[in-house]
């Protein structure tokens, strides 16, 4: 019987966490998949953990490569699986045992064999799990939602054919799904399927993006510069992608401010305002106020007008 589902696992010196990932998949109350971990040259223990995963049950495959990020690592993988529908599971992440039956229903009963079709998320963090839910009809056209709104790998499931066509471009390790979606909407349908809230992201110091990590807001940025010189003609208005621009420097902003680099929070603060000045006026006023005292008093007649302009309405 060939397999249905592929399931890749990008991973790099995360093997405590890598083994619930695993198990999850393990759990599946559907059987017909097949899991490639692709190892991006992790120095710790990760390929005896995965090969004795792979000894127990032989869907489980592992694959090495010398470190060179995610994006290779999900472009490697694809580059050999053996299913009709490929889904991927970031390695600090884990599905609900649920999944694959889900999916594999809604593709029998949809009958769009070379689609990518993306669900809801769960987000666990201090203890707690939420779902991360879409609203497709807010959006006028599924450009201006693939920018707007991030789908992450791990919320895909898509014809297999369509990655072997469509592949990560290595050069983006910040906003690179975002920028895969889009050039693969440009030739094949994009469908969401609510209420599959099944697959579940971790939050914790170690993930890609946070507030002290500068660098990746600045890499999200190069993403969304580069997309707009591609796409900018696809979205509805000029607005959504310089919001996001926009969005990205004030991300960056918080950044700078959070590791006490004020000059060069001033500068991201300034770069934001060149696509759009009144965005998060707010937000900005509080970053120059935070860091230079002499501006408090200016801020604080800010807050205090726009209280009495609230009730007075």
């Amino acid at each position: 019987m060939s397999v249905f589902f592929s399931i890749i696992i990008p991973t790099y010196n995360r093997v405590a966490l890598l083994r619930k990932a695993i198990e999850s998949v393990l759990v599946q109350t559907f059987t017909n998949w097949e899991l490639i971990v692709v190892d991006d040259g992790s120095t710790d223990n990760t390929k005896e953990v995965v090969e004795k995963y792979s000894h127990q049950d032989n869907r489980i495959k592992y694959r090495y490569q010398k470190n060179e990020e995610r994006c290779a690592a999900r472009n490697n993988g694809v580059s050999v699986v053996e299913g009709k529908y490929l889904c991927f599971l970031d390695s600090d992440d884990y599905f609900l045992a649920d999944r694959l039956l889900l999916l594999y229903n809604t593709i029998l009963k949809m009958n769009t064999p070379t689609t990518l079709f993306y669900t809801d998320i769960l987000r666990e963090g201090d203890g707690k799990i939420e779902t991360h839910s879409y609203i497709e009809h807010k959006y006028k056209n599924v450009f201006d939602l693939l920018l707007d709104r991030t789908i992450h790998s791990q919320q895909i499931c898509c014809a297999t054919s369509i990655l072997k066509e469509f592949r990560y471009d290595t050069r983006f390790t910040i906003g690179e799904d975002k920028e895969l979606w889009l050039r693969v909407a440009t030739k094949y349908p994009i469908i969401y399927l609510p209420g599959q809230a099944t697959v579940v992201i971790v939050e914790h110091d170690q993930r890609t993006v946070g507030v002290n990590k500068p660098s990746a807001y600045e890499k999200n940025i190069e993403t969304c510069k580069y997309i707009k010189g591609i796409h900018g003609s696809r979205f509805s208005s000029a607005l959504i992608i310089n919001t996001c621009i926009h969005d990205g420097y004030m991300g960056l902003a918080r950044s700078y401010s959070h590791i006490g680099k004020t000059p060069k929070m001033l500068f991201a603060i300034f770069n934001a305002c060149t696509y759009l000045l009144c965005r998060s006026f707010k937000q900005k006023l509080f970053l120059i106020t935070s860091n230079f005292t002499i501006f408090k008093p200016i801020f604080f007649l800010y807050i205090i007008i726009k209280e009495r302009q609230t009730k007075m309405v």
